[in-house]
């Protein structure tokens, strides 16, 4: 598109015809339906001024944590994905300029859009090119703890899927939306996402009307990127759009893979039960499947080859940091409620805050439920500093009965309930105090039970 198509104010009731927006604990709940430009559009209009700020929030942050200012971010992630992006999602990603538009939003570009979408892409090339210099600044603030059984591990022999995202709470604040999405061809959708991001920006959580369900948790040390293959964004949204069984959802993220926010992948389907566990490096990836069983995932490759690909990460089985300790922790639970996994049982693992590398109940950056802010240790690892704003900032199940009406359970805030306060983190960590003025309260709701569409599955 040469120019952005900017609809006339007569237009709306047909652009916003079958969308909305509620805002319900703590969560904005956002359906979008019809072509790609009418889905974007009603995503700039519904989210204009969450998008305002989370360019704002996520560009202060990758200007002084990153020391990588936006406006050369948002260059980067135009050289690097623009010219990979599908023209459809294209048009839905330039109507979201022209949504916000509408909203009287005017300093928000289709470039901080694309940007905010290639959030992960654009980080990934350029930890590579500092790896290649042999400086390791990653520091990479998606991490994630998650889990996925099936057969004689659960309760009802079915799928049971959990995950809770981890990201710096300065940004991780604003990753609130839960958004449905009908579009004019392929499967319905519904994903975890965050203001502007048409397809999660980082895959945290996604699943579609014909029991495709997926989660992730990033690889720490992931060091390599190709430039001139798909985005990750792109090929995540296409795989939850398109693929109808976990073969064509995995073919999806491994072919033209250009190593953006390299991951380890949970998927399971519905309607066979099955699960599998892809772990995707760049050059390298490995898989696994059963009918009966379980996988977890904390940010640290298994695999050997995938493992050779990472800096600045121990995979000694007795190592410490936080990706092993929520390995160990993972692995423990799973074994220990082997074959009674449910709902239930999965809020309570999420909310876990066993730190089996002190051997004691202790909220920590390495407890499955994530608090760096309680940690004196920081996490080395990512980069983040002793008692740093950091950690998890959700939890969200589902089960192949609850994907089969397309609903899940979630909870905004950390499961375990506890509270950040800013200004009281703050005033007693004046270290931080650049984040201060962007830096949300997160204040825990109840689990609560949500559904992508009345016409689901139909």
């Amino acid at each position: 598109m040469s120019s952005i198509w900017l609809p006339k104010k007569e237009d709306l009731p047909t652009l916003l015809s079958g969308s909305y927006r509620t805002d319900v604990n703590g969560w904005v709940r956002l359906h979008l339906e019809g072509d790609y430009q009418q889905m974007g559009f009603q995503h700039g209009y519904w989210l204009a001024h969450e998008i305002q700020a989370n360019v704002k929030q996520t560009g202060m942050f990758l200007d002084k944590a990153e020391k990588y200012p936006w406006k050369k971010f948002r260059v980067d992630s135009e050289r690097i994905c623009w010219h990979m992006t599908p023209e459809k999602l294209q048009e839905e990603i330039q109507a979201v300029e022209a949504g916000m538009q509408l909203r009287g939003v005017k300093d928000v570009s289709w470039k901080d859009i694309l940007a905010i979408n290639a959030y992960g892409d654009t980080l990934s090339c350029h930890y590579a090119k500092e790896h290649e210099k042999d400086r390791d600044t990653r520091r990479k603030s998606g991490h994630c703890s998650a889990f996925i059984a099936t057969g004689d591990a659960t309760q009802d022999k079915r799928i049971v899927l959990c995950h809770n995202t981890w990201f710096s709470y300065i940004i991780g604040t604003t990753y609130n939306i839960m958004m449905s999405l009908a579009p004019s061809e392929g499967h319905k959708m519904f994903i975890h996402t965050w203001p502007g991001a048409i397809g999660g920006s980082t895959i945290d959580w996604d699943m579609n009307d014909v029991g495709i369900m997926c989660a992730e948790t990033t690889i720490t040390g992931a060091s390599k990127f190709k430039e001139d293959e798909i985005p990750y964004f792109v090929r995540g949204r296409l795989a939850i759009q398109f693929a109808d069984s976990i073969d064509k959802w995995m073919k999806t993220m491994i072919e033209g893979n250009n190593g953006g926010w390299a991951n380890a992948y949970l998927v399971g389907d519905a309607k066979t039960d099955e699960i599998g566990w892809l772990e995707l490096g760049i050059y390298e990836h490995a898989t696994r499947r059963t009918k009966s069983g379980y996988f977890v995932g904390s940010n640290w490759a298994l695999d050997e080859n995938v493992q050779k690909e990472c800096k600045g990460i121990s995979f000694d089985q007795k190592a410490t940091h936080s990706c092993a300790s929520r390995t160990q922790r993972l692995l423990q639970l799973m074994e220990q409620y082997n074959g009674q996994i449910n709902v239930e049982i999965a809020q309570q693992i999420i909310s876990d805050h066993f730190d089996v590398s002190l051997g004691k109940e202790q909220p920590s950056a390495n407890t499955i439920c994530g608090h760096t802010e309680y940690d004196e240790r920081g996490l080395k690892e990512w980069k983040c500093g002793p008692f740093e704003a950091f950690g998890a900032t959700d939890a969200k199940v589902v089960t192949s009965v609850l994907s089969e009406s397309g609903s899940w359970w979630a909870h905004w805030g950390p499961a375990c309930n506890l509270q950040f306060i800013s200004k009281k983190f703050f005033s007693g960590h004046p270290e931080y105090a650049w984040q201060a003025p962007y830096t949300r309260d997160l204040i825990p709701h109840p689990w609560t039970l949500f559904m992508a569409d009345k016409d689901w599955g139909n």
